[in-house]
Protein backbone atom coordinates (compact mmCIF):
# COMPACT_ATOMS: atom_id res chain seq x y z
CA UNK A 1 0.00 0.00 0.00
CA UNK A 2 2.24 2.48 0.72
CA UNK A 3 4.43 1.58 -2.20
CA UNK A 4 1.26 2.32 -4.08
CA UNK A 5 1.02 6.24 -3.08
CA UNK A 6 4.73 6.43 -3.56
CA UNK A 7 3.78 6.06 -7.62
CA UNK A 8 0.96 7.95 -8.01
CA UNK A 9 2.33 10.88 -5.60
CA UNK A 10 3.73 13.48 -7.98
CA UNK A 11 5.92 16.06 -6.46
CA UNK A 12 4.65 19.83 -6.58
CA UNK A 13 7.20 21.95 -8.44
CA UNK A 14 6.89 25.93 -9.27
CA UNK A 15 7.20 24.34 -12.65
CA UNK A 16 4.19 21.86 -12.42
CA UNK A 17 1.43 23.43 -10.38
CA UNK A 18 -0.18 25.22 -12.49
CA UNK A 19 -0.53 21.98 -14.81
CA UNK A 20 -1.38 20.14 -11.86
CA UNK A 21 -3.81 22.29 -10.58
CA UNK A 22 -5.27 22.96 -13.81
CA UNK A 23 -5.96 19.09 -14.33
CA UNK A 24 -7.50 18.68 -10.69
CA UNK A 25 -9.92 21.48 -11.52
CA UNK A 26 -10.89 20.29 -15.19
CA UNK A 27 -9.20 23.42 -16.76
CA UNK A 28 -6.94 24.29 -19.86
CA UNK A 29 -3.50 25.21 -18.85
CA UNK A 30 -2.97 28.85 -18.81
CA UNK A 31 -1.97 30.48 -21.87
CA UNK A 32 1.50 32.44 -21.91
CA UNK A 33 2.01 35.64 -21.51
CA UNK A 34 2.71 37.31 -25.34
CA UNK A 35 5.56 39.06 -24.02
CA UNK A 36 7.18 35.75 -22.96
CA UNK A 37 5.88 33.39 -26.05
CA UNK A 38 8.91 34.17 -28.75
CA UNK A 39 7.47 32.19 -32.32
CA UNK A 40 10.11 30.47 -34.57
CA UNK A 41 10.15 32.05 -38.22
CA UNK A 42 7.96 28.77 -39.10
CA UNK A 43 5.57 29.29 -36.49
CA UNK A 44 5.10 32.91 -37.88
CA UNK A 45 4.99 31.58 -41.34
CA UNK A 46 2.04 28.99 -40.56
CA UNK A 47 0.14 31.81 -38.42
CA UNK A 48 0.34 33.38 -41.91
CA UNK A 49 -1.26 30.81 -44.14
CA UNK A 50 -3.71 30.16 -41.48
CA UNK A 51 -4.89 33.54 -41.66
CA UNK A 52 -4.79 33.66 -45.48
CA UNK A 53 -6.97 30.47 -45.15
CA UNK A 54 -9.55 31.78 -42.95
CA UNK A 55 -9.56 35.15 -45.21
CA UNK A 56 -10.63 32.92 -47.81
CA UNK A 57 -12.60 30.98 -46.20
CA UNK A 58 -14.85 33.98 -45.69
CA UNK A 59 -17.71 34.35 -48.22
CA UNK A 60 -17.74 37.75 -50.08
CA UNK A 61 -21.05 38.88 -51.46
CA UNK A 62 -21.30 39.21 -55.39
CA UNK A 63 -20.55 43.18 -54.56
CA UNK A 64 -17.51 42.97 -52.63
CA UNK A 65 -16.30 40.46 -55.20
CA UNK A 66 -16.78 42.39 -57.92
CA UNK A 67 -15.11 45.48 -56.23
CA UNK A 68 -12.33 43.61 -55.08
CA UNK A 69 -11.46 42.09 -58.49
CA UNK A 70 -11.64 45.39 -60.20
CA UNK A 71 -9.17 46.60 -57.56
CA UNK A 72 -6.66 44.02 -58.00
CA UNK A 73 -7.50 44.58 -62.43
CA UNK A 74 -6.57 48.15 -61.70
CA UNK A 75 -3.80 47.09 -58.87
CA UNK A 76 -2.30 45.01 -62.32
CA UNK A 77 -3.44 47.53 -65.02
CA UNK A 78 -0.97 50.29 -62.87
CA UNK A 79 1.88 47.82 -62.25
CA UNK A 80 1.79 47.20 -66.16
CA UNK A 81 1.90 50.46 -66.98
CA UNK A 82 5.10 51.18 -64.10
CA UNK A 83 6.40 48.69 -65.84
CA UNK A 84 6.42 49.64 -69.56
CA UNK A 85 7.13 53.11 -68.13
CA UNK A 86 10.09 52.16 -67.14
CA UNK A 87 11.14 49.88 -70.02
CA UNK A 88 9.90 52.47 -72.13
CA UNK A 89 12.24 55.21 -70.51
CA UNK A 90 15.38 52.55 -70.22
CA UNK A 91 14.50 52.57 -74.03
CA UNK A 92 14.95 56.30 -74.59
CA UNK A 93 17.91 56.61 -72.86
CA UNK A 94 19.32 53.94 -74.44
CA UNK A 95 18.73 55.52 -78.06
CA UNK A 96 19.62 58.59 -76.38
CA UNK A 97 22.83 57.62 -76.01
CA UNK A 98 23.12 55.99 -79.31
CA UNK A 99 22.20 58.95 -80.65
CA UNK A 100 24.75 61.06 -78.95
CA UNK A 101 27.24 58.48 -79.85
CA UNK A 102 26.16 58.40 -83.23
CA UNK A 103 26.33 62.32 -83.95
CA UNK A 104 29.99 62.29 -82.35
CA UNK A 105 30.92 59.75 -84.97
CA UNK A 106 29.47 61.91 -87.57
CA UNK A 107 30.77 65.48 -85.97
CA UNK A 108 34.44 63.03 -85.97
CA UNK A 109 33.70 61.85 -89.80
CA UNK A 110 32.93 65.20 -90.74
CA UNK A 111 36.21 66.67 -89.50
CA UNK A 112 38.22 64.33 -91.39
CA UNK A 113 36.47 64.64 -94.67
CA UNK A 114 35.71 68.31 -94.45
CA UNK A 115 38.70 69.77 -92.94
CA UNK A 116 38.07 73.33 -91.82
CA UNK A 117 39.36 75.62 -93.90
CA UNK A 118 43.12 76.66 -93.06
CA UNK A 119 42.45 80.17 -93.81
CA UNK A 120 40.07 80.09 -91.05
CA UNK A 121 40.44 79.77 -87.68
CA UNK A 122 38.41 76.57 -86.37
CA UNK A 123 35.69 77.30 -84.16
CA UNK A 124 34.70 75.24 -81.16
CA UNK A 125 31.55 74.50 -82.01
CA UNK A 126 32.38 72.25 -85.22
CA UNK A 127 33.79 69.84 -83.31
CA UNK A 128 32.64 66.84 -80.83
CA UNK A 129 34.83 67.73 -78.12
CA UNK A 130 37.64 69.39 -76.81
CA UNK A 131 40.56 67.07 -77.85
CA UNK A 132 39.74 66.99 -80.98
CA UNK A 133 39.03 71.29 -81.31
CA UNK A 134 42.28 71.71 -80.12
CA UNK A 135 44.45 69.32 -82.10
CA UNK A 136 42.40 70.64 -85.18
CA UNK A 137 43.69 74.61 -83.72
CA UNK A 138 47.21 73.43 -83.29
CA UNK A 139 47.29 72.03 -87.16
CA UNK A 140 45.88 75.11 -87.71
CA UNK A 141 48.49 77.28 -86.27
CA UNK A 142 51.62 74.94 -88.24
CA UNK A 143 49.89 75.59 -91.34
CA UNK A 144 49.35 79.11 -90.69
CA UNK A 145 53.22 79.21 -90.24
CA UNK A 146 54.05 77.19 -92.97
CA UNK A 147 51.91 79.23 -95.15
CA UNK A 148 53.45 82.54 -94.03
CA UNK A 149 57.11 81.12 -94.95
CA UNK A 150 55.98 79.64 -98.11
CA UNK A 151 54.50 82.64 -99.12
CA UNK A 152 57.83 84.38 -98.04
CA UNK A 153 60.43 81.89 -100.27
CA UNK A 154 58.07 82.39 -103.08
CA UNK A 155 58.17 86.18 -103.02
CA UNK A 156 61.28 86.07 -103.07
CA UNK A 157 61.91 83.95 -105.97
CA UNK A 158 59.99 85.38 -107.40
CA UNK A 159 61.38 88.89 -107.08
CA UNK A 160 64.84 87.06 -108.15
CA UNK A 161 63.02 85.68 -111.33
CA UNK A 162 61.80 88.91 -112.33
CA UNK A 163 65.60 90.39 -111.68
CA UNK A 164 67.11 87.85 -114.10
CA UNK A 165 64.33 88.61 -116.87
CA UNK A 166 64.94 92.35 -117.11
CA UNK A 167 69.07 91.49 -117.30
CA UNK A 168 68.29 89.00 -119.93
CA UNK A 169 65.72 91.46 -121.80
CA UNK A 170 68.12 94.54 -121.69
CA UNK A 171 71.09 92.26 -122.72
CA UNK A 172 68.86 91.30 -125.94
CA UNK A 173 67.47 94.41 -126.01
CA UNK A 174 70.97 96.64 -126.79
CA UNK A 175 71.48 94.28 -129.36
CA UNK A 176 68.41 94.66 -131.20
CA UNK A 177 67.27 98.03 -132.20
CA UNK A 178 63.16 97.16 -132.95
CA UNK A 179 62.90 94.99 -130.50
CA UNK A 180 60.36 97.14 -128.57
CA UNK A 181 58.69 97.96 -132.32
CA UNK A 182 58.22 94.34 -132.69
CA UNK A 183 56.75 93.57 -129.62
CA UNK A 184 54.38 96.60 -130.07
CA UNK A 185 53.51 95.80 -133.21
CA UNK A 186 52.71 91.99 -132.43
CA UNK A 187 49.28 90.78 -132.30
CA UNK A 188 50.40 87.38 -130.78
CA UNK A 189 48.47 85.55 -127.68
CA UNK A 190 50.20 83.04 -126.01
CA UNK A 191 48.48 80.83 -123.22
CA UNK A 192 49.52 80.96 -119.23
CA UNK A 193 51.65 77.48 -119.84
CA UNK A 194 54.13 79.54 -122.79
CA UNK A 195 54.01 82.83 -121.13
CA UNK A 196 55.80 80.84 -118.33
CA UNK A 197 57.75 78.70 -120.33
CA UNK A 198 59.10 82.27 -121.69
CA UNK A 199 59.38 83.81 -118.49
CA UNK A 200 61.58 81.02 -117.15
CA UNK A 201 63.83 80.49 -120.10
CA UNK A 202 67.26 81.80 -120.44
CA UNK A 203 66.49 83.01 -124.04
CA UNK A 204 63.01 84.37 -122.96
CA UNK A 205 63.38 87.77 -124.81
CA UNK A 206 64.54 85.94 -127.99
CA UNK A 207 61.90 83.28 -127.85
CA UNK A 208 59.33 86.27 -127.55
CA UNK A 209 60.91 88.49 -130.34
CA UNK A 210 60.71 85.40 -132.46
CA UNK A 211 57.01 83.98 -132.06
CA UNK A 212 56.08 87.71 -132.63
CA UNK A 213 57.59 87.96 -136.15
CA UNK A 214 56.11 84.15 -136.73
CA UNK A 215 52.94 83.97 -135.31
CA UNK A 216 52.00 80.97 -137.17
CA UNK A 217 54.63 79.19 -134.97
CA UNK A 218 53.07 81.19 -131.81
CA UNK A 219 49.44 79.31 -132.82
CA UNK A 220 50.48 76.09 -133.57
CA UNK A 221 52.53 75.36 -130.19
CA UNK A 222 49.43 76.98 -128.49
CA UNK A 223 47.46 74.28 -129.71
CA UNK A 224 50.02 71.35 -128.24
CA UNK A 225 49.21 69.60 -124.85
CA UNK A 226 51.40 71.11 -121.95
CA UNK A 227 54.04 68.67 -122.57
CA UNK A 228 54.35 69.06 -126.25
CA UNK A 229 54.63 72.47 -126.00
CA UNK A 230 57.56 72.37 -123.44
CA UNK A 231 59.44 70.34 -125.98
CA UNK A 232 58.57 72.49 -128.42
CA UNK A 233 60.11 75.52 -127.16
CA UNK A 234 62.92 73.36 -125.89
CA UNK A 235 63.82 72.61 -129.70
CA UNK A 236 63.38 76.79 -130.59
CA UNK A 237 65.73 77.78 -127.33
CA UNK A 238 68.41 75.25 -128.87
CA UNK A 239 67.88 76.57 -132.34
CA UNK A 240 67.88 80.43 -131.08
CA UNK A 241 71.03 80.14 -128.91
CA UNK A 242 72.99 78.04 -131.11
CA UNK A 243 76.43 80.00 -132.20
CA UNK A 244 76.19 81.12 -135.58
CA UNK A 245 78.16 78.87 -138.00
CA UNK A 246 81.10 81.10 -139.60
CA UNK A 247 79.88 81.97 -143.56
CA UNK A 248 81.53 80.11 -145.88
CA UNK A 249 83.77 82.75 -148.41
CA UNK A 250 84.14 81.96 -151.84
CA UNK A 251 87.51 81.02 -152.82
CA UNK A 252 88.91 83.25 -155.62
CA UNK A 253 90.84 82.04 -158.41
CA UNK A 254 94.22 83.16 -157.84
CA UNK A 255 95.60 85.22 -160.14
CA UNK A 256 99.34 83.38 -161.37
CA UNK A 257 102.24 85.55 -161.53
CA UNK A 258 104.66 83.78 -163.72
CA UNK A 259 105.34 85.40 -167.23
CA UNK A 260 103.48 85.05 -169.90
CA UNK A 261 104.00 82.78 -172.23
CA UNK A 262 106.38 83.57 -175.17
CA UNK A 263 104.21 83.91 -178.09
CA UNK A 264 106.15 82.64 -180.97
CA UNK A 265 107.96 85.20 -183.42
CA UNK A 266 106.86 84.74 -187.11
CA UNK A 267 108.08 86.41 -189.99
CA UNK A 268 105.71 89.64 -190.69
CA UNK A 269 105.42 92.93 -189.33
CA UNK A 270 102.26 92.03 -187.77
CA UNK A 271 104.07 89.85 -184.94
CA UNK A 272 105.74 92.30 -184.02
CA UNK A 273 102.44 94.79 -183.87
CA UNK A 274 100.71 92.44 -181.56
CA UNK A 275 103.33 93.03 -179.18
CA UNK A 276 103.28 96.76 -179.55
CA UNK A 277 100.67 99.41 -178.12
CA UNK A 278 99.54 102.14 -179.79
CA UNK A 279 101.76 104.52 -178.14
CA UNK A 280 104.87 102.20 -179.61
CA UNK A 281 105.28 100.24 -176.03
CA UNK A 282 106.81 96.61 -176.17
CA UNK A 283 103.99 94.70 -174.36
CA UNK A 284 106.37 91.32 -175.05
CA UNK A 285 108.48 89.39 -172.53
CA UNK A 286 112.39 90.77 -172.18
CA UNK A 287 113.50 87.77 -173.99
CA UNK A 288 111.33 88.41 -176.72
CA UNK A 289 112.38 91.82 -176.98
CA UNK A 290 116.12 90.78 -176.78
CA UNK A 291 115.71 88.62 -179.47
CA UNK A 292 113.26 90.98 -181.90
CA UNK A 293 116.51 93.31 -181.15
CA UNK A 294 119.02 90.78 -182.63
CA UNK A 295 116.87 89.75 -185.27
CA UNK A 296 116.93 93.72 -185.80
CA UNK A 297 113.10 94.39 -185.99
CA UNK A 298 113.55 96.50 -183.42
CA UNK A 299 115.55 99.56 -182.46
Amino acid sequence: MTEEVKSTTTVLTSENAAEFYAKKLDLEPPKPDAAQTVESPKEEIKAEEAKEEKKEEVKETPEEKEKREKKEKLNLRFSDLTEKRKAAEARAAEAEAKAQEALKKAAELEAKLNPPKEDVEPDPKDFPDAFAYNKALVKWELAQRDKAEAEKQEKARQETQRQAWMNRLESFKSKTEDYDDVIAASTVIVSEEMKQSIWESDAGPHILYYLAQHPEEAERMSKLTVGGMWREMGKLEAKLTAPAEPKKEEKKAEVSRAPEPITPLTGGKGAIENLMDAQGNFLGTPKQYRDLRRAGKIH
